[in-house]
Order: C-alpha cells, then sequence, then structure tokens
C-alpha cells in the first residue's frame, strides 16, 4: 500500500506543477497575441485566444477541484475528531485553490474561518470580504461574512451585518444547496434579533422550521470547528 503523505505530497506536486505549466502559457499567450482587430486574420487568432483563455481556465478550475478533493477526506476522516481551526497546515491549499478557481466559495468559507481563529480576526474576515467579491451573488459568502463580523464585534459591525443579512434575502442570492440556506437563515435570524427586528427573526424561524419538518438543517453546526454547536 502506498503511504497515504507520500500519496498526498505526489498528487500536490502533480497539480503545482500543472498550475505552472498553466500560468506559463498564459503568459506566453498574453505576449504573442496579435492585436485584436474587428476583422481579417488578427481577428481570428484573437478568437483562438480568447478560447484559449477558456480552456486554460477549465483546467485551473480542474486543478482547483483536485486540490479540493484531497483536503476535504483528511479534514473529515484521516483527522477526525481535531477541530477544523487546528487544522491551518491546509490553509495554502485552500489559497491555491482560491487563486486557481475564486468562484470556489467553500475555500473562501473554510479560510476565513481558519485564518480568523489561528491567525487574527481581521485577517479571515480580510478573507471572507474578497470570497464575497469574487462571488456577489453567494448566500454562504454573505451569512459568512456576516457572521465573522458578529463574533468579532456584535454592537459596532451590525449595521454592517444586518445589510448582509437584508442583501441576502433577496431573489438575486444563490445558494448552492438547501443546507447552506438553512445554515445562512440561522445567522440572520440571530442578527435580526439582536438588531430588535423580532418580526423578521420570526419569519426565518417559520421557514426553518418547514425546512426542519423536511429532513433539513439536522446536521453538524459547529462552523468553525472549535467543538461546539455555533446556533
Amino acid at each position: 500500500m502506498i503511504p497515504v503523505a507520500w500519496d498526498r505530497r505526489r498528487t500536490l506536486t502533480v497539480v503545482a506543477v500543472l498550475v505552472a505549466v498553466l500560468l506559463v502559457s498564459q503568459a506566453l499567450g498574453a505576449l504573442t497575441a496579435p492585436p485584436a482587430t474587428a476583422t481579417g486574420a488578427a481577428g481570428t487568432a484573437e478568437g483562438v485566444g480568447r478560447a484559449g483563455f477558456a480552456y486554460l481556465g477549465g483546467l485551473r478550475r480542474f486543478a482547483a477541484a483536485v486540490l479540493w478533493n484531497r483536503l476535504e477526506p483528511q479534514f473529515h476522516g484521516y483527522y477526525e475528531g481535531i477541530p477544523l481551526t487546528e487544522q491551518d497546515y491546509i490553509i495554502p491549499t485552500l489559497a491555491l485553490v482560491q487563486a486557481l478557481d475564486p468562484q470556489f466559495e467553500r475555500a473562501y468559507f473554510l479560510s476565513s474561518w481558519f485564518i480568523y481563529r489561528r491567525i487574527g480576526e481581521a485577517q479571515g474576515i480580510d478573507v471572507a470580504r474578497r470570497g464575497l467579491e469574487a462571488n456577489p451573488r453567494s448566500g454562504l459568502l454573505k451569512a459568512n461574512l456576516a457572521q465573522l463580523l458578529f463574533l468579532q464585534d456584535a454592537q459596532k459591525n451590525l449595521p454592517d451585518a444586518l445589510e448582509l443579512a437584508n442583501s441576502a434575502l433577496t431573489p438575486e442570492t444563490v445558494w448552492s444547496d438547501n443546507e447552506d440556506r438553512f445554515e445562512g437563515y440561522a445567522v440572520f435570524r440571530d442578527i435580526y434579533r439582536a438588531a430588535g427586528q423580532e418580526g423578521v427573526a420570526a419569519d426565518l424561524e417559520a421557514i426553518m422550521e418547514r425546512m426542519q419538518a423536511d429532513g433539513i438543517g439536522e446536521g453538524d453546526h459547529d462552523h468553525d470547528g472549535d467543538g461546539e454547536q455555533d446556533h
């Protein structure tokens, strides 16, 4: 049997080489691409260049998925029982996932919590902000930033957290699944209660109860990995 550590190193090495090739290829493409024109050979070359960049983007997302698929079983399997906030050795890999695929929401979600707890609150919030900037319609990342701001200073940051909650409860917001929606609504419910908006909080509570009746929201609610349920 191949040792797990060696297999992980080999996978990360392959991904690192792939990333280097992609970056070099993009740089060469940018340097050698002909000036853009509306018609003619240069226009055709520009179209081919754009197609190539799109192809490289797909490879970057593939590389990010490979890295993520190596990380997820580690903090859910090999290191089960260790709080996520103590697994800070995966922060650099999460940063690489974000660089390869800025739309990979969960990489921002996890790394913001790791950094908030292990490095600094301001730094963790900065990661959460960058994630939302890259994914402005993400319900998960709106709830993530709102929760971190609320935890840092509930009174001072309440207006910003409330603004995030209001923006999340609109049709433009996208949730990856109903579990994330349930968790987000729990965060926003607490924020509305802190703001004295009991009516909105009660409405969210009613929605969550209906979701629970359908089996949604019955899982682990320890978002920061400290061994305690967050709501």
